[in-house]
């Protein structure tokens, strides 16, 4: 069964939930899916890469760790380390699901039944907000949600369709670490891709047209721009861990990336 419970007035109309105020949900995710929408504001701070995904398809993602099942970008108490947040991670503990109605594919607005977050009986004065208003429509703050999940669900499908032209064309080789393992005992993850910086100075004009038009070529050239961002992982990976005894250390963090800024709001 699904952690993930499809909203509807006649069951939920009266609940809600608690906005998340801690990001150790996503406390084992070594990268991040991104879209085309939120390149901008990735390149300061992360390197990115492409994996393959249960499709045997290209995924674009952000890189937040070295060793699988490791987030270096979330302190031991829970706090984003960097100015920008992963647009996947700022609607949960919603979600979107593709569900098939008389034939026509649509997306369903869902909530993680496990993320402890949900609330029977939600209460305003702590902040709990509702799914529903007393005339089962959605709330302002669930359709804000809503929107912002379909604004991302769009670039997600524009940035696959980018994705897919690189693999098509040939763009896309196997990454190596440009740096030692931190930890000698451990081996960094596998399976990225990066793009191949010689093939793609190769293209013939008629491909190149194509990868502007999809804007594919931006997301290359992203995803090459950002390869200095790479040294910032180990290096955050050798702050990290006193953390969890001295907190003070997040200055030293945040040193890395600049100045912090709310990226909890629900836009890109």
């Amino acid at each position: 069964m699904s952690r993930f419970i499809p909203l509807n007035p006649k069951e939920h109309v009266t609940h809600g939930w608690k906005r998340f105020d801690s990001m150790a949900f996503a406390e084992h995710d070594v990268c991040a899916p991104i879209v085309l929408a939120e390149l901008k504001m990735l390149l300061p701070h992360y390197p990115l890469a492409f994996i393959r995904n249960g499709e045997q398809r290209f995924t674009a993602v952000a890189l937040q760790g070295v060793y699988a099942k490791q987030n270096l970008m979330i302190s031991p108490q829970g706090k984003w380390l960097v100015p920008y947040i992963p647009s996947v991670y700022r609607g949960y503990p919603f979600a979107l699901q593709q569900v098939d109605q008389a034939g026509e594919a649509r997306f369903v607005l869902c909530f993680d039944s496990e993320s402890g977050l949900y609330r029977e009986m939600p209460d305003a004065g702590s902040g709990n907000e509702r799914f529903f208003d007393d005339d089962a429509q959605l709330t302002t703050a669930t359709r804000g949600v809503l929107d912002f999940l379909m604004q991302r669900q769009r670039s997600q499908a524009h940035t696959q369709i980018a994705t897919d032209l690189l693999a098509e064309l040939g763009l896309l080789k196997p990454l190596s670490w440009p740096f030692a393992s931190p930890d000698k005992a451990r081996t960094p993850v596998t399976g990225l891709y990066r793009v191949n910086e010689q093939a793609l100075s190769e293209l013939k004009d008629d491909d190149l047209a194509r990868l502007a038009r999809s804007d594919a070529l931006m997301l290359g050239h992203a995803q090459l721009l950002s390869m200095p961002r790479f040294d910032v992982l180990p290096r955050l990976y050798r702050l990290h861990y006193p953390l969890a005894a001295e907190p003070a250390g997040l200055d030293q963090i945040e040193q890395l990336f600049g100045d912090k800024d709310d990226t909890l709001k629900f836009n890109f």
